[in-house]
């Protein structure tokens, strides 16, 4: 049996980057005034046993599996591939995919500088060179008996498996660690703002690419999704839903990002600027916010919980200058004007491209 040598690291040449997309549709370009942006400075030097630590993983895995990674390493991403080499187009694909969403996540969040440290552990990820070995990793690994999912990819503990280069869970973890990091802090922001973000970030980078309708429909889906929740007779579901619960629900994963990213819309557009947005991250990230207890202190995550909504709520009428039951009634009416809207334009493309007759007729 032919046996395969340690783990080769190698060096992918940096694809060119792209210049950072951005749409009409998106928060990116809606040409609202200058965002007050800021250097992230972090000291990656602290970080160094973790990322040493994700290297000794790839490794022992590669020898217990028998299996060779060639793996691609810069300042921000750490990615092992069973491509036959790290300078494959795929993963050039992946690393301009990785690239381009940093830019959108810097922008979004006020972070200035080119080498501005989003991720001082750096994110890892693994990419497979087929879907039936994602499968056989998922499965082996990860004990995931059914991988398969419309993101291709998924994350477990601190490595994200995928097969497909411009995966969603790539930019969804991508964003959400950006978050956790941020500012430097060990302080914890609530579900609903890391993932209304992810979303957020993951729309924008479907509109910019727009290789079908149903990329260019991403926010049109959520907004619709959130409109039919909120406008439906007896609904219940509202701000507090968001802001009060310690965690998505996954039987309504779909819904609950809905909803989440509906409102990081609505709080990045109402004071005409995305500054008040990156300022309530800064307060939830800042020294002054509730310290989290250790995981397995059920009284005390109790009690941190309680502490942090109430903090939460002084922190969103700082910024926004309104009670929460008004900020509800806002982002509601937002909600559902917003999806008029998208159905509207949507209607009328279709009309145009499809109309038989008169003027939208090129023969």
């Amino acid at each position: 049996t032919e046996t395969t040598p340690e783990i080769v690291i190698t060096k992918a040449p940096s694809p060119v980057e792209a210049e950072a997309p951005t749409t009409a549709g998106s928060p990116a370009a809606t040409g609202e005034e200058e965002t007050e942006g800021s250097e992230l400075t972090v000291d990656a030097n602290k970080f160094a046993a973790d990322v040493a630590r994700k290297k000794e993983w790839a490794a022992s895995l590669s020898e217990t599996l028998n299996i060779e990674f060639h793996t691609y390493e810069d300042q921000d991403f750490l990615v092992h591939t069973t491509l036959s080499t790290a300078k494959h187009p795929k993963m050039a694909q992946l690393v301009g995919h990785l690239k381009n969403a940093k830019k959108l996540i810097s922008s979004f969040l006020g972070i200035k500088g080119k080498d501005a440290l989003l991720w001082p552990a750096k994110v890892q990820f693994v990419l497979l060179r087929s879907e039936q070995q994602y499968q056989q990793f998922a499965e082996i690994v990860d004990q995931v008996d059914y991988a398969k999912n419309a993101e291709y990819g998924y994350t477990n503990e601190e490595h994200t498996t995928l097969w497909q280069p411009e995966s969603t869970a790539a930019t969804r973890i991508l964003a959400t660690d950006a978050i956790t990091y941020l500012n430097g802090t060990d302080r914890r922001v609530g579900w609903w703002l890391q993932d209304g973000i992810a979303e957020q970030i993951i729309g924008m980078g479907k509109m910019s690419r727009g290789k079908d309708a149903r990329d260019k429909a991403y926010f049109y889906r959520n907004f619709k999704t959130a409109a039919d929740v909120l406008s439906a007779e007896n609904n219940e579901d509202n701000i507090y839903y968001l802001l009060e619960s310690q965690e998505i629900k996954r039987r309504q994963e779909k819904r609950s990002r809905a909803m989440a990213m509906t409102l990081v819309d609505f709080l990045y557009r109402i004071r005409k600027s995305p500054r008040y947005l990156q300022a309530l991250l800064r307060d939830l990230k800042g020294e002054e916010a509730p310290l989290a207890p250790p995981e397995d202190d059920e009284d005390a995550l109790k009690t941190y919980w309680l502490s942090y909504v109430n903090f939460q709520e002084k922190a969103l009428k700082t910024h926004f200058k309104k009670e929460s039951e008004e900020l509800d009634l806002l982002w509601k009416r937002h909600v559902i004007e917003t999806a008029k809207k998208y159905s509207a334009a949507a209607g009328g493309e279709q009309r145009a491209r499809y109309n038989p007759r008169g003027r939208n007729r090129s023969d």
